[in-house]
């Protein structure tokens, strides 16, 4: 009897030693499902190359040095150059690099970005709602950000929605000083979304629930209405305090505006009121 227990315990080591000499082999051949950690990592969101590069600290944050950032991740592609963003990826997560080609600021406090997408050249909104707390001073016709969010769409037109501030960050910011400066008479309504500086006095102005309306002439008479908005006004009293004082003073002042359309009238959505004409 004792004979027969240890033959079968020896049975049972040879079977163990056996399985674990297979496991180990199969997790080491090529094509099996176990493919490793480097396999797991690049199961991303559709296009989620840059924010698996983001969580996994091999791109610099973009705040930190946006130069350096692109500079050493120029081969980062986080949508492939044949994929464009449709409406079969409706409730999809995707993420992107694009520039920035207009904005328009809601007295609300949200921001609504027209982008283009780097990689594919298509054009796409951003709505980054005021419930996401967003620095959005940085977001401006011009810069290069990076995009995390849900394809959507909104009155028939394809957008990305975020749903945190970390998924907005930009990467490139755009030099106030060296945004275009035109003339009041240069502005037409096929500039709508356009960032621009504009030079002129405050001619007359009005506060109404906290939003500032003024009309602002240029040397040559020509005059358009701007807007600075009550959100705009919260985040940077300085705006405010420089435009009441050029009304009382009359003295001429040099803004950054985005440009809209309003009652079909041209309009100027103050972004900056510079210290120097």
């Amino acid at each position: 009897m004792r004979s027969k227990l240890i033959a079968a315990t020896w049975i049972v080591l040879v079977i163990g030693v056996a399985a674990v000499a297979y496991y180990r082999q199969a997790r080491l051949t090529p094509g099996n499902s176990d493919r490793g950690a480097g396999y797991l990592e690049n199961q991303d969101a559709p296009g989620g190359t840059a924010a698996a590069e983001l969580r996994r600290g091999l791109a610099k944050t973009p705040h930190e040095s946006p130069n350096s950032w692109i500079a050493e991740e120029t081969e980062l592609e986080t949508v492939p150059l044949e994929s464009r963003i449709s409406e079969a990826m409706n409730g999809q997560q995707t993420d992107f690099v694009a520039h920035v080609i207009s904005v328009y600021r809601h007295p609300a406090g949200h921001v609504f970005l027209t982008v283009r997408i780097d990689n594919t050249n298509q054009q796409i909104d951003v709505p980054v709602f005021a419930s996401l707390n967003h620095e959005g001073s940085g977001l401006v016709a011009g810069a290069r950000i990076w995009v995390q969010g849900i394809v959507g769409t909104y009155k028939g037109k394809l957008q990305v929605v975020p749903d945190n501030a970390t998924q907005v960050k930009i990467l490139v910011a755009t030099d106030p000083e060296r945004v275009r400066l035109v003339q009041v008479d240069d502005i037409v309504p096929g500039m709508r979304g356009q960032m621009v500086q504009v030079r002129g006095s405050i001619l007359a102005l009005r506060e109404r629930g906290g939003h500032v309306f003024f009309q602002f002439g240029d040397a040559n008479g020509k005059r358009i209405q701007g807007v600075l908005f009550r959100a705009d006004t919260e985040e940077m009293p300085v705006r405010k305090v420089r435009i009441l004082q050029s009304a009382r003073t009359q003295t001429p002042i040099r803004v950054l505006a985005t440009i809209d359309v309003y009652n079909d009238k041209l309009e100027l959505i103050v972004d900056k009121v510079f210290d120097t004409y």
